[in-house]
């Protein structure tokens, strides 16, 4: 999923936005005529918003692309772009984020929001302590789940997008989101990465 990847919310306020929303990167081509893959997404390029793309690191000054065919295969969006017509022009673009103005996304503010105004916040839990930032979000068919790390140990903990943890009553563009439930409720969901081993080195 993308930072483009919309959700319903029992209740969720919104006003500002960034400028553009990062929804995918060029990922492998595929033929000899030009298509390539979306890395990060697995939603086609269905809309009038995806009609221009902008394929680069800075949105900005990234070069601007036509869309004019979008299937998907394998999960994963295959697209063709006008002046992109062989393989060796798609490939010079692989790795490259792909954004789209984020004006061009119409939402309901009153009942969704972009995975995108979620990632980088700072999730503080009932009791005002500091939880970790989000990293991520991720939909196993149920609900959202936020992917939140622990900046003392790096260590993981996945959190339900749902009213019974969460106050939904955020807003966009803020950098902060705020549980419904204390701390003490992941004492034990932390996951804390493994120790790397440092390399023995021998005496010769």
């Amino acid at each position: 999923m993308t930072d483009d990847k919309l959700s319903s919310a029992n209740e969720t306020a919104a006003t500002s936005r960034q400028p553009f929303l990062r929804v995918g990167t060029v990922g492998k081509a595929s033929g000899i005529r030009g298509a390539f893959f979306v890395s990060g997404r697995d939603q086609p390029f269905d809309g009038p918003e995806y009609r221009r793309i902008h394929v680069g690191p800075n949105p900005e000054t990234a070069r601007v692309l036509i869309v004019e065919s979008c299937v998907v295969r394998s999960d994963r969006p295959l697209i063709t772009c006008r002046g992109i017509n062989s393989r060796t022009l798609a490939e010079e673009l692989t790795g490259a984020p792909i954004w789209i103005p984020a004006a061009a996304v119409s939402l309901d503010d009153a009942n969704e929001y972009l995975w995108g105004d979620l990632v980088g916040r700072m999730v503080t839990a009932a009791c005002a302590t500091a939880v970790g930032v989000v990293t991520q979000v991720q939909n196993y068919g149920a609900s959202d789940v936020l992917d939140v790390r622990r900046a003392s140990d790096g260590a993981r903990v996945a959190i339900p997008m749902v009213p019974a943890w969460v106050d939904m009553n955020f807003v966009r563009g803020t950098k902060d989101l705020r549980l419904v439930v204390p701390a003490e409720y992941f004492a034990d969901l932390w996951i804390v990465p493994s120790p790397q081993r440092k390399p023995e080195h021998k005496p010769r």
